[in-house]
């Protein structure tokens, strides 16, 4: 009976998310022009009347964790408002906890909250670590584009418009979006620093900062430019030969790492009978969290180790 009530319980809270999701990003109709025009300068994001919908998310969610999902989403490269990320990673972890309670109990629960909470977070700073090396590869040929359009004639905002034409994405799509928040009044200064901010990276800061120096003090920029550009190029070439130096030790500890649980996995499938004990018996589940508490911080310990830092 208890099972029933809580299945019913998952699918009616289901329901009523489904329901919140469907009128949060129902799309709403534009016929102002200059409604229009802000929605378009918005890239597609939620127009006010969609971001009263969203309203109640953000009051129930800490400032302090919207500013820190918002960032994220930002280095991410993710069109999501925080509204709409907070009230996804809110159903993702009703599901993952509800998922976990009517399979395993109040293990289940627990791994299900844990994962829920954690995975949105995670892959969030996966896929912006990803776009920023991404990104601080582009960086140098962005420089040497923005240096020969000064040295042909251009003004920087004429070369930021010849370099944004050219360069791909990742690097592309935020540089048009600098030229576009330009174009409607922002000022060079509060554009190229908000394009930092939306970044996160360190290398694309310098270079920022070294132009709104030159702007301040006067000099030649192209020459900054390229000096700066040889500069990032000179360290990236740093980072990839400590990376191939320590290649070994990063194997040697991703294997160390993945060597029980590969084990326990065979061990599972050739002899259940010898693994059940782990499973079945309190000692056995306390020596299996043991194992696996120690495990993930040897594997952090070992990344910290083998991490090349420069």
């Amino acid at each position: 009976m208890q099972d029933i009530l809580v299945a019913l319980l998952s699918v009616a809270l289901g329901l009523a998310s489904l329901l919140c999701v469907f009128r949060a990003f129902r799309p709403v109709p534009v016929n102002d022009p200059l409604k229009r025009v802000k929605h378009w300068f918005a890239q597609d994001k939620p127009s006010s009347e969609e971001r009263q919908r969203l309203r109640f998310v953000s009051s129930l969610a800490p400032r302090q964790l919207q500013r820190k999902v918002s960032r994220l989403l930002q280095n991410a490269g993710i069109p999501l408002e925080v509204e709409e990320a907070l009230l996804l990673w809110a159903i993702l972890l009703l599901a993952c906890t509800l998922s976990g309670f009517l399979s395993a109990g109040i293990l289940g629960l627990s791994v299900g909250l844990a994962s829920g909470g954690s995975l949105p977070l995670l892959f969030l700073r996966v896929q912006g670590t990803r776009r920023k090396r991404q990104m601080e590869g582009q960086i140098p040929d962005l420089l040497d584009l923005l240096a020969s359009g000064l040295r042909a004639g251009f003004s920087f905002f004429q070369s930021l418009q010849h370099a944004a034409g050219q360069m791909e994405a990742p690097i592309g799509p935020t540089l048009r979006q600098v030229i576009t928040e330009m174009t409607v009044g922002f000022d060079v200064e509060t554009a190229l620093r908000r394009w930092v901010e939306r970044t996160g990276s360190l290398d694309l800061e310098l270079a920022v900062s070294a132009i709104l120096i030159q702007r301040e003090v006067g000099g030649n920029l192209a020459e900054v430019l390229d000096n700066i550009s040889g500069i990032m190029r000179d360290r990236r070439e740093a980072q990839m030969e400590m990376r191939s130096l320590t290649a070994q030790g990063r194997m040697e500890g991703w294997i160390i790492s993945l060597l029980p649980v590969v084990l326990g996995i065979f061990f599972t499938l050739t002899r259940p009978e010898y693994m059940g004990v782990l499973f079945h018996t309190p000692q056995g589940v306390r020596m299996l969290t043991l194992s696996g508490v120690f495990g993930v911080i040897g594997i952090f310990l070992v990344t910290r180790i083998v991490k090349p830092r420069y």
